[in-house]
């Protein structure tokens, strides 16, 4: 027996026919037989794979065998990508969660692990929008790449105090030794300090996190990774460390509320586009030399008046561009422009403002009664940028005569 294939005389055979059907029904969702709605492949002997689940959704309880086939000891790739689940139990039978298992399910609030689990793939969890928070247990020795990466509303990720190789701190997954942040919770909101035992931030590690407006980066930590706080659109404050030696690939693409940024002199690596798309940053201040490898759009798409400040005595910087961004040293004052210290007067006080100082000196305030003796008044400032108001108003009586000046120590 023959049956006609694809294109002109093509054949297959009655047993390479069966064959085929057979490979299909071994990859990819809803393919193989069924149980209960769940559809299902032999992996090993006496081991099941569940590959898809056409049920009716709510509350499931993933089934440890099935009759007469075998233990359940895998959930293959996608097998419940944007299933209706509410809620889903994994048995302790299964040891593996493959690659996007249950992405996509945006009903699911709550996930019970089972104890034997020992690895997740990547994205296995990945835009459970509804999921709250999650338990790992110690069983659990691989963690995929971003496995929760877009759940929105998760505000911890908890691990079992006796697992062997993760842990968590307030929420966040880290490795056992705490020295790498590996994910952020997607609901995380606020500021946040991340702590001083981490030494790296992994790749993606707080991408998507929309509503985390502050990050403080401590000075033991040396990487920043790829992607690491991708599309954050709260994060307006960002401190990095003084040990940071590399920023990687968009680190913080479309962080679209940063306005600028202070980059440590020990960063001698910039990824490519590190800051694309942070549509409101207008400076970028480097403390140190220029990096010795500075990544293709690393600013890209950034604020038309975006400019690079870098100090005056710094090496490889060249101005009035670098790498096709406006450059120019801390001490730059326009051409024709002079320094100018404003006054204004109210309710008996004044209030002072200035405008063309140069960014990035240290200045004093001073105040003299009559031009001769001249004293200091509130602390020594450093400008970040050309015009500004100074934060102290002086108390007057109509009677007195005060002067003000600005000096450079």
């Amino acid at each position: 027996m023959t049956i006609r294939g694809l294109g002109h005389r093509n054949f297959l055979t009655e047993a390479s026919w069966v064959l085929l059907i057979s490979l299909f029904g071994l990859s990819g969702r809803g393919f193989g037989q069924t149980y209960d709605g769940f559809s299902y492949s032999r992996t090993s002997p006496g081991g099941v794979t569940i590959t898809g689940y056409s049920g009716p959704g709510g509350a499931v309880s993933i089934p440890s065998s099935i009759p007469e086939v075998g233990t359940v000891i895998a959930i293959g790739s996608q097998a419940f990508e944007s299933c209706g689940l509410s809620s889903v139990t994994i048995p302790n039978s299964v040891t593996n969660i493959g690659d996007d298992a249950f992405d996509f399910s945006s009903s699911l609030t709550n996930i019970t692990i089972g104890d034997s689990v020992t690895s997740f793939g990547d994205l296995a969890f990945a835009a459970c929008t509804s999921l709250s928070t999650v338990t790992i247990p110690n069983s659990v020795t691989s963690i995929g790449n971003v496995a929760f990466l877009g759940c929105t509303s998760l505000r911890a990720i908890t691990v079992d105090p006796n697992n062997t190789a993760y842990s968590s701190l307030n929420g966040v997954l880290f490795n056992k030794s705490q020295s790498l942040l590996i994910q952020c919770p997607g609901g995380l909101a606020g500021a946040y300090t991340i702590p001083n035992s981490v030494t790296s931030i992994g790749d993606s590690a707080f991408q998507g996190c929309t509503s985390v407006a502050s990050v403080t980066i401590p000075d033991g930590v040396t990487n920043i990774a790829y992607g690491a706080f991708d599309a954050c659109t709260s994060l307006a404050s960002l401190t990095i460390g003084n040990s940071v030696t590399s920023i990687g690939d968009g680190a913080f693409e479309f962080c679209t509320k940063l306005t600028s940024i202070t980059i440590p002199n020990s960063v001698t690596s910039i990824g490519v586009m590190v800051f694309l798309g942070c549509s409101n940053m207008t400076s970028a201040y480097f403390q140190g030399n220029s990096p010795s490898s500075f990544g293709a759009d690393a600013f890209g798409l950034t604020a038309s008046s975006f400019t690079i400040y870098y100090p005056a005595t710094a090496t490889g910087w060249t101005t009035p561009t670098e790498n096709g961004y406006r450059a120019r040293p801390y001490n730059y004052t326009p051409s024709q422009q002079l320094p100018v210290l404003s006054l204004a007067r109210s309710l008996g006080a004044v209030t002072l403002s200035f405008n063309g100082v140069g960014l990035g000196t240290n200045y004093q305030l001073q105040v003299s009664t009559d031009l001769s003796t001249w004293t200091n008044t509130g602390p020594a400032f450093t400008v970040n940028n050309a015009t500004g108001v100074y934060p102290q108003p002086f108390a007057v009586r109509s009677s007195e005569q005060l002067f003000f000046r600005l000096v450079s120590p």
